[in-house]
């Protein structure tokens, strides 16, 4: 299967997106809305947690999206890991992704630069080990983030259930493991003294090194990063005297090596220029970074090999310092790949797909230039006073437990001190005063999704096609336009032909047969939800399809109390939630206190 950070996101077949956590440099509100969209249809209750290095371009105001705020100041000097940790639940298992990133969550992997990503999935249930070990260091690392963060609205229920209930039992019942992790993370050890620590093996006689970002210094201390790394491998035997030398650098920015280029060429050294075997990367540049090791250079095989790919830049901040020491905080992971791999351009199983760099190609060492200084993010305001306010009887206040001022802009952008009224309907974010933050707005237990734009028949029967993978009222507007399909649960209800179009009755029972079915199959996890888009989305059919309705308030008939039949209901849920929520349609529709359709008449 091809990979784009996108389908990374996208759930198995017979899955949906459970809770999931990702850290990163950047990220984008485009693409990360289209990353909680691909994870995750429902805003309802927050899906991914998103813990970015403080900026003032913060990302807070995506449904289902937590973003985490750092309490203080964090001790890292970048959060400059990429990772991913994904839960996605299906009928009754569970199942684990854990994903490794050279790429920010921005557009720049999905259009500009060349990324590597790595990912693998773990079944509850399974005896894979080794993942297991993974995933518990990487699970680690998100705790000790959120341990800085403000994690207020994680720790809500939603629909009765906290958001990384299920998760958190699944990251539990992992196999106990005395395997040590293929992740890494630079929070007390640096990356380069693991990445050796892990590389096995003796006499490899080929090293191929890869990164978007060098040293930025022409001094001799700022060439001797690559160069120590190689003579530490050869001195521990893991790498031949003779070995072929790669190193796949960007050519107009290339940092520090534009003057240290004549030294490396000369020590055995060859500077490779980015490239890919997708025609895409044509005019790419790199960004991944990476480290390959193998036993064979020629065209045959490659023998036992295993690489580094991680957000660690070949610089001294992030390849060679830790959080303890002032650094960056970076993350990795060590793979095998398979040794039968051939060094081929054009073989079927070429290690070239794995390896951004034009391997055909040399660069000379007179056009290198070492491009623009990397300029540090500015600092953003203080953290928000609160992570989340509480909507109930028309007014907003602060969470229970909250025991500082917090004021927001109002109604009509005046600002006002929490509790505030704030009649029906509740927003879905609001902004804090001072700061300019932007934190999502909770009400009857769930959070409040923006308002979508009235619903017809086909829009309303597509959602239902897709629940619980996406929400009832939302149609097929939650695609994200990459032309990539997406897996859903569910049946997808095939649209009316035109000539059923023109039978008011029939579309009713259309509709009534489309909710009841899907009604029937639901996970009894999902019937808060359920009850509670029906309740939010079906009135809005009283405008865009009155002429279907109208016969059954002439009559008098109520077609909906079908849908509180036993035969539809999930085994083990509330029937009076459905009601409530019927109840409220029904008034919305000019069907409240009309004759049930389907009880007999005397």
């Amino acid at each position: 299967m091809s990979h784009s950070l996108l389908t990374l996101f996208a759930p198995p077949e017979g899955f949906i997106g459970d809770f999931g956590m990702l850290c990163g440099f950047t990220a984008s509100r485009d693409v990360l809305d289209r990353i909680a969209r691909r994870f995750s249809g429902d805003g309802s209750r927050p899906r991914l947690a998103a813990f970015i290095h403080p900026t003032a371009d913060a990302v807070t105001d995506l449904p289902g999206v937590a973003w985490m705020h750092f309490r203080s100041r964090p001790p890292f000097r970048l959060l400059h890991a990429k990772v991913a940790l994904l839960g996605f639940r299906g009928r009754e298992t569970y199942l684990l992704r854990l994903v490794v990133s050279t790429g920010n969550w921005t557009a720049e992997p999905l259009t500009t630069s060349i990324d590597m990503f790595w990912c693998d999935d773990f079944l509850t249930g399974g005896h894979d080990v080794q993942l297991a070990a993974d995933i518990r260091a990487a699970d680690d690392l998100f705790d000790w983030l959120r341990r800085r963060c403000d994690d207020g609205l994680l720790r809500q229920t939603f629909d009765g259930t906290r958001p990384d209930e299920s998760f958190r039992e699944a990251v539990e019942g992992l196999p106990a493991s005395t395997r040590r992790p293929r992740f890494v993370d630079t929070r007390a050890v640096n990356m380069r003294s693991q990445v050796i620590e892990r590389l096995t093996g003796i006499g490899k006689q080929c090293l191929v090194i890869g990164s978007g970002f060098y040293e930025m210094s022409d001094a001799e201390e700022g060439e001797s990063l690559i160069e120590s790394l190689r003579d530490e491998l050869v001195r521990s035997r893991r790498l031949a005297k003779d070995a072929t030398l790669d190193l796949v650098l960007n050519p107009d920015n290339c940092q520090g090596l534009h003057g240290q280029a004549g030294c490396l060429v000369e020590k055995g050294w060859t500077l490779r220029p980015p490239g890919s075997s997708y025609a895409e990367h044509k005019q790419a540049k790199i960004h991944a970074k990476y480290l390959f090791l193998a036993k064979s250079a020629d065209l045959g095989e490659i023998g036992p090999a295993q690489m580094y790919i991680g957000s660690a830049n070949f610089s001294r901040m992030g390849f060679e310092s830790h959080v303890d020491g002032g650094g960056n905080l970076e993350a990795g992971i060590i793979i095998v790949p398979d040794p039968k791999l051939s060094w081929r351009r054009n073989a079927k199983n070429s290690i070239r797909a794995m390896l951004p760099g034009n391997f055909e190609d040399s660069v000379d060492t007179n056009g290198l230039l070492a491009g623009e200084p990397f300029v540090p993010p500015l600092a953003p305001p203080p953290p928000p006073a609160v992570a989340f306010v509480e909507w109930a009887g028309d007014r907003l206040h602060a969470p229970a437990d909250c025991e500082k001022f917090v004021e927001i802009k109002g109604l009509n952008d005046a600002l006002v001190v929490l509790p505030c009224e704030w009649p029906a309907p509740p927003p879905a974010f609001v902004t804090l005063h001072p700061g300019g933050w932007k934190v999502p707005v909770r009400a009857d237990g769930a959070l409040v999704v923006p308002k979508r734009g009235r619903q017809g028949l086909e829009e309303i029967l597509a959602g239902v096609g897709h629940f619980p993978a996406g929400a009832i009222g939302a149609g097929d507007e939650e695609e994200d336009g990459e032309g990539l399909d997406r897996e859903i649960s569910g049946d997808v209800i095939a649209p009316m032909g035109h000539g059923e179009q023109a039978y008011p009755i029939r579309r009713m029972m259309r509709l009534i047969t489309g909710l009841a079915q899907a009604q029937k199959y639901l996970d009894p996890r999902d019937w808060q939800r359920w009850c509670r888009e029906l309740k939010q989305d079906l009135p809005a059919l009283a405008e865009t399809e009155a002429a279907m309705i109208a016969p059954f308030k002439d009559a008098c008939a109520n077609p909906l109390r079908a849908l509180t039949d036993a035969e539809f209901l999930p085994d083990g849920v509330d029937e009076s939630r459905i009601k409530e929520a019927l109840e409220h349609v029904e008034h919305a529709w000019g069907l409240a206190g009309t004759q049930d359709l389907w009880e007999s008449r005397p």
